[in-house]
């Protein structure tokens, strides 16, 4: 009986510690039903799912990567197409001028299999709503979300979401919500 009150008072404080420090909130209470996040101007997929290959290292450009990066002394893009995940995706590593520094990032592709196409809006501004880095960015897809904690953009197309994560960096002012959506435009995606 101690240990079932000791554990439960445990999970607790972990719950509450994580909710107050961590980058997720709760989504019970808040009004959903806004569209104002939507792209009103998508003009669809360049490419469908089953378009797209798994390997996605093609669709990056490893020289705007450079240059975004230059200023911290990246020296080189590596993009190793055998260290892949299963799915559609490319992980690439920025090397330093340091030989001891490096910093990976991905790009992924996932189906929205079993999902009710109509109901995408509502999932989206709920997950938006979660993180308390998040923040939408117009103009991408039908909706995109960037989610500054994990340096992660996430883009809903017609059939897919596109995941981008901006490698960490050693310069505290980086932008990385421009670089990944520099990236991703120019791995053109959108009509």
């Amino acid at each position: 009986m101690k240990n079932t009150l000791k554990t439960s008072v445990y999970l607790l404080l972990v719950f509450l510690l994580t909710s107050c420090i961590g980058d997720k909130k709760t989504v019970i209470g808040m009004e959903t039903g806004t569209d104002d996040f939507t792209n009103k101007d998508f003009k669809g997929n360049v490419y469908s799912f089953t378009e797209l290959p798994d390997d996605l290292c093609q669709y990056l450009n490893t020289n705007d990567i450079l240059k975004a990066y230059e200023n911290d002394g990246v020296n080189e893009v590596k993009i190793d197409p055998t260290k892949r995940f299963m799915g559609k995706n490319c992980d690439f590593t920025l090397l330093y001028n340091d030989p001891s520094k490096y910093s990976r990032g991905m790009i992924s592709v996932v189906q929205d299999q079993g999902e009710d196409e109509s109901l995408w809006e509502e999932k989206w501004e709920g997950r938006k709503k979660i993180y308390k880095s998040a923040s939408y960015v117009f103009g991408l897809g039908k909706a995109a979300i960037w989610i500054e904690k994990q340096r992660k953009l996430e883009i809903k197309m017609d059939g897919y979401t596109i995941y981008f994560t901006t490698p960490a960096t050693y310069d505290k002012s980086f932008d990385y919500k421009t670089t990944a959506v520099n990236s991703i435009k120019n791995a053109q995606f959108f009509k």
